[in-house]
């Protein structure tokens, strides 16, 4: 990292209003209460009506996760994931940390995301693996655009393996605030509200339950078990003393937010809409300056299904080669901005070669998005001035 003050990183954290967020943690402090209470409570229903759907907030995007693959270990009395490898380490840890074990699915060469194709070709290759079948499939809206959950619910409807139908966990890290729908959204929605997301609470995050299992549409009963699980099975909203009159039929975690996480992420949620608009206008015009050497952004009007976390751009020459990509990064960097991958494919990683029962698996589209994919920042306070200078560097790069 350059300590040139003009240098443009490609994130940082987003408060607009520092006074504001100095105030309302001051008097979350100064209440006597800083742990999770109305504070919180506030919160989730502040971020719920932005998502259009009920959020359970949590300490952190992990911790979502967490709580969605102990929902379906507790449905099935195991877990077998099928995971998209390019992702944050953050998406797969938890199967790990619970003891369940993962499947590689391969993405789609230019999203880098699971698709109906992906996950079809990874259920059927699946079928002689185990006797257990797969009960949930994880994927990533990576860089904020919205994985095509549509296709992907009608495959695992078509595809039912012997046993309940697999859980779609859409992992929404790069995601809030997009305009989600029942077509598409996974089954449980992941958020993350950490420190350099489009909405940070400095370390947080959330869960929603959408849908479960098409044969048990109590969702509010999955929800329910979710928010006791949140807090090691303890009844925080419940009368009896939560230390020692409780007696949880089942131990859970402590997966919780703060009051203090609540108060920050509140006083930044004060013009969000509007700084979701200027990412997306930003974002037009990086794809007008780099349409010509990447496809990564198709051209929806609006971006409805677009968050923009980062702008994605796809940088490959004939072979796919990664000298392209640190030329552009070195390109970038000459132009005054950051350029670079924010996560590298996780089936190479060592960690996760024990857990996972196809370590070896042929993966041709994370080969190919794998090798191309390459970030710039699309952060809402940038100015005018800043979007043009990257504008300009995308405009000049190889010509």
């Amino acid at each position: 990292m350059t300590s040139d003050p003009a240098f443009i990183p490609l994130f940082r954290p987003s408060i607009p209003n520092p006074e504001r967020a100095a105030e309302a943690i001051a008097k979350v402090l100064a209440s006597g209460y800083i742990g999770e209470g109305e504070v919180v409570r506030e919160f989730e229903r502040a971020v719920s009506m932005l998502a259009l759907h009920s959020i359970l907030a949590t300490s952190s995007g992990t911790a979502a996760l967490e709580l969605a693959f102990r929902a379906v270990r507790r449905r099935d009395g195991y877990l077998r994931a099928l995971v998209t490898p390019q992702t944050c380490i953050a998406t797969a840890a938890p199967i790990v940390n619970i003891g369940g074990s993962i499947v590689w699915c391969d993405v789609d060469q230019k999203t880098g995301m699971i698709s109906g194709e992906t996950v079809a070709r990874g259920l059927e290759d699946d079928r002689f693996r185990s006797r257990q079948p797969i009960n949930c499939v994880v994927g990533v809206d990576w860089g904020g655009r919205l994985a095509p959950w549509a296709e992907i619910r009608r495959v695992v409807d078509d595809a039912r393996p012997l046993g309940n139908r697999p859980v779609l966990i859409q992992d929404a890290a790069h995601s809030f605030g997009t305009a989600f729908s029942d077509d598409y959204s996974g089954d449980l929605i992941c958020y993350s509200f950490q420190a350099i997301k489009q909405l940070t609470t400095g370390d947080g995050g959330g869960i929603a339950v959408r849908q479960f299992d098409p044969s048990d549409d109590d969702a509010k009963a999955v929800a329910k078990a979710i928010r006791l699980d949140r807090w090691f099975g303890l009844d925080r909203e419940a009368g009896q003393s939560m230390r020692c009159d409780q007696k949880p039929s089942e131990i859970g975690g402590k997966y919780q937010m703060t009051n203090v996480a609540a108060a920050l992420g509140l006083a930044n949620l004060e013009g969000f809409a509007r700084r979701s608009m200027r990412r997306k206008k930003i974002a037009e015009a990086f794809r007008a300056a780099s349409c010509r050497f990447s496809d990564a952004v198709p051209h929806e009007p609006g971006f409805p299904k677009h968050a923009f976390w980062f702008f994605p751009l796809l940088i490959a020459g004939e072979a796919h080669l990664e000298n392209d990509r640190d030329a552009f990064i070195a390109h970038a960097r000459k132009h005054g901005f950051e350029a670079g991958e924010v996560h590298r494919r996780l089936d190479v990683m060592p960690g996760f070669r024990f857990a996972a029962e196809n370590p070896r698996a042929w993966l041709p589209g994370v080969d190919a998005f794998s090798a191309a994919q390459v970030a710039i920042p699309c952060r809402a306070e940038m100015t005018d001035d800043e979007v043009e200078r990257i504008c300009g560097g995308l405009w000049r790069w190889r010509t």
